[in-house]
């Protein structure tokens, strides 16, 4: 059974990916539509279509969507909402997870496809950041985007995280934003991710449980203006507990695979 293992997952693979297929086709004609209403109706109607279409995949292939929440779940809010970051499927987690429309902060390099990356660019904050002059303008997108009222969803690692750690280095700007805008952090951690699709290719899909912890809504206004890199810590250390309290083969799974 073990030597058949491989090629049951890339046959699983395959029926997954072209579930994909068949649920962008369907979900096409919304997104058209989308672009006849008015900002922001538009984009926030473009994020619910994806977020039934995670929903629709995750039944399809198998997947079992679990929430856990370290405190009593909130109504909704407008929010900076951070997570790790180490697969593709984690792209399908967070529209799973998010109940409202939101923003993510995404790469600008996913805008050069055709079709695909005209909406993309519609719904996603674009940062090229190797570019000064890119990553101010998406802060500057970001900032007003809270002003809408609007959550905005930030993988402060920035890319997958290969390193072999729970989790890499995080990027200063989702905590530099925070500090600035006086918004709340909300910490989510993306346990299985790497289970159920590995970073190395995408055809390591398989079923399974898929969890999301909901950390405990960080309030900023109990760090000074200067706190950003102590702000950057503290969460950084509650994510990575977290990973290692949910999962404790996580490190070895890491270290195997790295």
């Amino acid at each position: 059974m073990s030597r058949l293992l491989p090629y049951l997952k890339w046959l699983y693979s395959i029926y997954a990916i072209c579930c994909a297929i068949v649920l962008l086709l369907l979900l096409f004609p919304f997104a058209l539509f989308s672009l006849l209403i008015r900002e922001p109706g538009g984009s926030n109607m473009l994020c619910t279509a994806c977020h039934i279409y995670a929903r629709l995949w995750f039944a399809m292939v198998g997947i079992r969507y679990r929430e856990i929440h370290a405190a009593n779940p909130r109504t909704p809010e407008q929010n900076i909402y951070i997570a790790n970051h180490c697969s593709y499927i984690d792209i399908l987690i967070m529209f799973r997870a998010m109940k409202i429309p939101f923003r993510p902060l995404g790469k600008n390099e996913m805008t050069r496809y055709p079709v695909f990356g005209f909406f993309y660019k519609r719904l996603v904050i674009t940062v090229n950041r190797k570019d000064l002059l890119s990553r101010s303008k998406s802060i500057i997108d970001l900032k007003e985007t809270l002003k809408r009222h609007i959550p905005v969803f930030i993988f402060p690692e920035g890319t997958f995280n290969e390193s072999g750690e729970p989790l890499k280095r995080f990027y200063d700007g989702a905590f530099r934003l925070a500090l600035k805008t006086g918004t709340a952090i909300r910490p989510l951690v993306f346990v299985d991710s790497l289970q159920r699709m590995h970073y190395r290719s995408i055809f390591t899909i398989w079923p399974g449980v898929c969890r999301v912890v909901f950390l405990r809504e960080i309030d900023v206004h109990h760090y000074s203006a200067e706190d950003s890199a102590l702000l950057k810590k503290d969460v950084f250390m509650k994510m990575r507990n977290t990973l290692e309290e949910y999962n404790t083969s996580y490190m070895k799974l890491r270290c195997e695979s790295a």
